[in-house]
């Protein structure tokens, strides 16, 4: 009499074992990678935020004011934020987003500004690059180009027109 068995033998288990591992993994690593994404983009939000901030705190203030490089430094530390983007005024060291402003071209009726937002300085970021938490192709930095007129209403590029 032969005896057929309706079980799994332990070979074809552990065949089912190692396949159903390497799909485990496969969603691991989705899920990591998810996160490094979803770690980027938020940083690129705060640091939109923060500029637009800058550009309109520059926009309020008088030409006067912020009329060279070394004028905007205490600006910029205005602005420099934690990890969740609150602002931490006076520019403590340890501040994890830490905008920069530039003067490119300073014209009678307009400044043309750049403003970086960096990231790139934190601690331990080359343990998460590392660990896959975030991308090594990722720029940390933000930077947007900005002209800023002395008034408005009026044409930054006319002179007083016809």
């Amino acid at each position: 009499m032969i005896r057929t068995s309706r079980a799994f033998s332990f070979i074809e288990a552990m065949v089912a074992l190692v396949i159903l591992l390497f799909g485990m993994m496969g969603l691991g690593i989705a899920f990591q990678r998810s996160i490094a994404q979803t770690n980027a983009s938020r940083n690129d939000a705060v640091a939109m935020t923060l500029a637009s901030g800058i550009v309109d705190n520059l926009e309020s203030r008088p030409f006067e004011d912020w009329d060279t490089n070394s004028a905007l430094e205490p600006i910029a530390k205005d602005f420099y934020a934690d990890f969740e983007g609150n602002y931490l005024v006076g520019g403590p060291d340890d501040a994890y987003f830490k905008p920069t402003i530039t003067i490119l071209e300073d014209f009678s009726t307009h400044r043309d500004i750049r403003i970086v937002v960096d990231w790139s300085h934190v601690g331990g970021l080359e343990e998460q690059q590392r660990a896959g938490l975030a991308d090594t192709s990722t720029v940390y930095t933000f930077a947007m180009d900005v002209t800023i007129a002395q008034t408005y209403g009026e044409s930054i590029f006319d002179a007083g027109g016809p």
